[in-house]
Protein backbone atom coordinates (compact mmCIF):
# COMPACT_ATOMS: atom_id res chain seq x y z
CA UNK A 1 0.00 0.00 0.00
CA UNK A 2 2.92 2.25 0.61
CA UNK A 3 4.12 1.78 -2.95
CA UNK A 4 0.85 3.07 -4.45
CA UNK A 5 0.99 6.18 -2.30
CA UNK A 6 4.55 6.84 -3.37
CA UNK A 7 3.67 6.38 -7.06
CA UNK A 8 0.91 8.99 -6.85
CA UNK A 9 3.24 11.54 -5.29
CA UNK A 10 5.95 10.78 -7.80
CA UNK A 11 3.86 12.31 -10.69
CA UNK A 12 4.11 16.08 -10.14
CA UNK A 13 1.72 18.29 -12.14
CA UNK A 14 -1.13 15.76 -12.30
CA UNK A 15 -3.37 17.83 -10.02
CA UNK A 16 -2.71 20.99 -12.05
CA UNK A 17 -3.50 19.19 -15.30
CA UNK A 18 -6.69 17.74 -13.81
CA UNK A 19 -7.73 21.19 -12.51
CA UNK A 20 -7.13 22.83 -15.89
CA UNK A 21 -9.15 20.11 -17.63
CA UNK A 22 -12.14 20.50 -15.26
CA UNK A 23 -11.91 24.32 -15.54
CA UNK A 24 -11.93 24.12 -19.35
CA UNK A 25 -15.01 21.87 -19.30
CA UNK A 26 -16.87 24.22 -16.95
CA UNK A 27 -15.80 27.26 -19.04
CA UNK A 28 -17.01 25.70 -22.30
CA UNK A 29 -20.35 24.82 -20.67
CA UNK A 30 -20.65 28.45 -19.50
CA UNK A 31 -19.93 29.72 -23.03
CA UNK A 32 -22.59 27.41 -24.42
CA UNK A 33 -25.19 28.66 -21.95
CA UNK A 34 -24.21 32.27 -22.70
CA UNK A 35 -24.53 31.68 -26.45
CA UNK A 36 -28.01 30.18 -26.02
CA UNK A 37 -29.09 33.10 -23.83
CA UNK A 38 -27.91 35.68 -26.37
CA UNK A 39 -29.69 33.89 -29.26
CA UNK A 40 -32.91 33.68 -27.24
CA UNK A 41 -32.72 37.40 -26.45
CA UNK A 42 -32.30 38.29 -30.13
CA UNK A 43 -35.12 35.95 -31.11
CA UNK A 44 -37.52 37.41 -28.56
CA UNK A 45 -36.75 40.99 -29.60
CA UNK A 46 -37.31 40.07 -33.26
CA UNK A 47 -40.66 38.53 -32.35
CA UNK A 48 -41.61 41.69 -30.44
CA UNK A 49 -40.71 43.90 -33.41
CA UNK A 50 -42.68 41.66 -35.80
CA UNK A 51 -45.71 41.80 -33.49
CA UNK A 52 -45.57 45.60 -33.42
CA UNK A 53 -45.40 45.71 -37.22
CA UNK A 54 -48.38 43.34 -37.44
CA UNK A 55 -50.43 45.50 -35.06
CA UNK A 56 -49.52 48.58 -37.12
CA UNK A 57 -50.86 46.89 -40.25
CA UNK A 58 -53.99 45.85 -38.36
CA UNK A 59 -54.56 49.44 -37.19
CA UNK A 60 -54.15 50.60 -40.79
CA UNK A 61 -56.78 48.12 -41.99
CA UNK A 62 -59.14 49.24 -39.21
CA UNK A 63 -58.65 52.86 -40.26
CA UNK A 64 -59.41 52.00 -43.89
CA UNK A 65 -62.53 50.07 -42.82
CA UNK A 66 -63.60 53.11 -40.79
CA UNK A 67 -63.13 55.25 -43.89
CA UNK A 68 -65.22 52.71 -45.79
CA UNK A 69 -68.01 52.82 -43.23
CA UNK A 70 -68.13 56.63 -43.42
CA UNK A 71 -68.16 56.53 -47.24
CA UNK A 72 -64.80 58.31 -47.54
CA UNK A 73 -63.25 55.54 -49.61
CA UNK A 74 -66.25 55.46 -51.91
CA UNK A 75 -66.03 59.20 -52.54
CA UNK A 76 -62.28 58.96 -53.07
CA UNK A 77 -62.80 56.19 -55.61
CA UNK A 78 -64.98 58.69 -57.49
CA UNK A 79 -62.15 61.26 -57.24
CA UNK A 80 -63.88 63.31 -54.54
CA UNK A 81 -61.48 63.90 -51.63
CA UNK A 82 -62.63 62.91 -48.18
CA UNK A 83 -61.12 62.68 -44.74
CA UNK A 84 -61.40 60.34 -41.84
CA UNK A 85 -60.10 60.63 -38.28
CA UNK A 86 -58.04 57.65 -37.13
CA UNK A 87 -55.95 57.61 -33.99
CA UNK A 88 -56.62 61.31 -33.36
CA UNK A 89 -55.28 62.32 -36.76
CA UNK A 90 -57.21 63.54 -39.77
CA UNK A 91 -56.26 61.65 -42.91
CA UNK A 92 -57.21 63.00 -46.31
CA UNK A 93 -58.15 60.27 -48.75
CA UNK A 94 -58.13 61.19 -52.41
CA UNK A 95 -58.46 59.41 -55.72
CA UNK A 96 -55.61 59.32 -58.22
CA UNK A 97 -57.63 60.32 -61.24
CA UNK A 98 -58.02 56.72 -62.38
CA UNK A 99 -61.48 55.35 -61.68
CA UNK A 100 -61.45 52.91 -58.80
CA UNK A 101 -57.94 53.73 -57.55
CA UNK A 102 -57.28 55.62 -54.37
CA UNK A 103 -54.16 57.48 -53.37
CA UNK A 104 -52.23 55.44 -50.77
CA UNK A 105 -52.35 56.97 -47.31
CA UNK A 106 -50.44 56.55 -44.07
CA UNK A 107 -51.64 56.06 -40.53
CA UNK A 108 -49.26 56.97 -37.71
CA UNK A 109 -49.67 54.87 -34.60
CA UNK A 110 -48.17 55.79 -31.27
CA UNK A 111 -46.44 58.88 -30.04
CA UNK A 112 -43.25 59.91 -28.37
CA UNK A 113 -40.14 57.82 -28.91
CA UNK A 114 -42.04 54.92 -30.48
CA UNK A 115 -43.82 55.97 -33.67
CA UNK A 116 -45.29 53.10 -35.63
CA UNK A 117 -46.63 53.51 -39.13
CA UNK A 118 -48.83 51.79 -41.71
CA UNK A 119 -49.12 52.45 -45.45
CA UNK A 120 -52.57 51.63 -46.80
CA UNK A 121 -53.34 50.94 -50.45
CA UNK A 122 -56.94 50.60 -51.63
CA UNK A 123 -57.94 49.00 -54.92
CA UNK A 124 -61.52 48.89 -56.12
CA UNK A 125 -63.08 47.01 -59.01
CA UNK A 126 -66.72 46.49 -59.98
CA UNK A 127 -67.63 44.01 -57.25
CA UNK A 128 -64.86 44.04 -54.63
CA UNK A 129 -62.44 46.22 -52.74
CA UNK A 130 -58.94 45.21 -51.71
CA UNK A 131 -57.08 46.81 -48.80
CA UNK A 132 -53.36 46.22 -48.39
CA UNK A 133 -51.73 47.56 -45.24
CA UNK A 134 -47.98 47.55 -44.77
CA UNK A 135 -47.27 47.85 -41.06
CA UNK A 136 -43.87 48.88 -39.75
CA UNK A 137 -42.30 48.67 -36.30
CA UNK A 138 -41.06 52.25 -36.67
CA UNK A 139 -41.51 55.26 -38.90
CA UNK A 140 -42.57 54.53 -42.47
CA UNK A 141 -39.58 54.33 -44.79
CA UNK A 142 -39.09 57.44 -46.85
CA UNK A 143 -36.80 58.20 -49.73
CA UNK A 144 -33.64 56.17 -49.78
CA UNK A 145 -33.22 55.78 -46.03
CA UNK A 146 -32.75 52.20 -44.94
CA UNK A 147 -33.22 51.10 -41.36
CA UNK A 148 -31.76 47.61 -40.89
CA UNK A 149 -33.97 47.00 -37.82
CA UNK A 150 -37.19 47.96 -39.63
CA UNK A 151 -39.68 45.07 -39.78
CA UNK A 152 -42.63 45.05 -42.17
CA UNK A 153 -45.78 42.95 -41.95
CA UNK A 154 -48.55 43.11 -44.52
CA UNK A 155 -52.25 42.44 -44.24
CA UNK A 156 -54.36 41.95 -47.34
CA UNK A 157 -58.16 42.14 -47.06
CA UNK A 158 -60.59 41.68 -49.94
CA UNK A 159 -64.36 42.04 -49.57
CA UNK A 160 -67.39 42.50 -51.78
CA UNK A 161 -68.98 45.91 -52.24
Amino acid sequence: MTNNLLKFHSQPGFVILFTILISAIIFSMGLGIYSIAIRQTVLSSTAREATQAFYSADAGIECALLAESTQQITSAANNAPGSVTCNNQTITITGTGIAGEIEPFQVRIGSGARNLCANINVFTNVSSRRLIAQGFNGDCPSGGTINPRLVERDLDVTYGI
